[in-house]
């Protein structure tokens, strides 16, 4: 799978290894443009950084869940949970939800990230081929370019 692939894709599997490799590397990104966005000189991007930032990050962030999903052998339509405690937390920003709301959102958003963390981070992907295609970790074939000429 190419980098393009890997990062835009929402087909294919994703091993974890190479999950954590990608976490790792659009951390960088991020903290590298919010950093940019900081030093701008003369363009005040401050109200926008905090929803632009996110919204660069959101496309490769849940091609990647989808792919880890699928090794799983899980829908990658799961990846929507993630939203829901992102939602309240925004709309607790926007209106100020009552406590009583506002706590146990918190707590449930909390239980679904540490699930994910789990089931997505540290469990191992489904032995084989699934139906989302063959296993990350299967040896391939090299293709023609990749196999040494014959003298």
């Amino acid at each position: 799978m190419t980098f393009t692939q890997t990062m835009l894709s929402f087909q294919g599997r994703l091993r974890r290894r190479d999950l954590w490799v990608c976490w790792v590397g659009l951390t960088l990104t991020y903290a590298t443009l919010f950093v940019l966005f900081e030093r701008l000189d003369g363009v005040d991007l401050t109200p926008h950084r905090v929803w632009l930032i996110p919204l660069l990050m959101t496309w490769p962030t849940y091609a990647l869940l989808a792919k880890r999903m699928h090794d799983r052998n899980r829908s990658a339509w799961w990846a929507l949970l993630l939203l829901v405690p992102d939602l309240l937390g925004s709309l607790d920003a926007i209106v100020g939800l009552p406590e009583a709301i506002a706590t146990p959102s918190q707590i449930v958003g909390g239980m679904v990230a540490i699930w994910f963390f789990i089931d997505f981070g540290l469990l191992d992907g489904t032995p084989g081929d699934n139906r989302f295609g063959p296993s990350p970790k299967a040896p391939r074939e090299p293709s023609p370019s990749e196999t040494p000429a014959v003298a």
